[in-house]
């Protein structure tokens, strides 16, 4: 009799093992949002409170609620350190800001990723990605010309979004 408990308990433990280690089983949770720009605009203190001059994906929703990965990288064929990508995740009906990240400025790097957005099913999202200056005492005058801001919405599991081009 005291064997039930511990039998039921073990395959309960294998039952959740199995799940995650079934490829497919994450897989209905994927998700791969992209957005780039080109332009620079607004200031480096804009990036939590404006997407004005940003380019903006598609309406997205995501399949499964939980925390997925948001990025911002600068891509250049100059001095990314001049440049920096704020990406901005709004819900699409009210506009409200869920979430900004930004790639960073020269002592930081160029790239930078956070995985705890929460996220919810039946809520429609837009990414926005923006190019801005660098810094507070910057402006776009001094963002390298070759530069381009990217961003991406993912699943925290699975194969990454592919690097954007510019």
């Amino acid at each position: 009799m005291n064997r039930a408990p511990i039998l039921t308990s073990a395959m309960l433990l294998l039952a959740v093992f199995l799940c995650w280690g079934i490829p497919g089983a994450m897989g209905q949770c994927s998700l791969c949002v992209t957005a780039g720009d080109n332009s620079c605009s607004g200031s480096w203190e804009d990036c939590e409170t404006s997407t004005t001059g940003c380019e903006v994906s598609s309406t997205f929703a995501v399949p499964c609620n939980g925390n997925y990965c948001l990025r911002a990288w600068v891509s250049c064929s100059g001095n990314c350190l001049t440049c920096s990508a704020c990406a901005i995740i709004v819900k699409a009906a009210s506009g409200a800001i869920v979430q900004a990240w930004q790639s960073g400025c020269p002592a930081e790097g160029c790239d930078h990723q956070t995985c705890s957005v929460p996220l919810e099913v039946g809520v429609n999202y837009r990414l926005y990605v923006c190019l801005r200056p660098c810094d507070e005492d910057m402006d776009c005058g001094d963002c390298d010309d070759t530069c381009r801001a990217q961003a991406t919405v993912s699943s925290p599991f699975g194969s990454p979004c592919p690097w954007l081009r510019p």
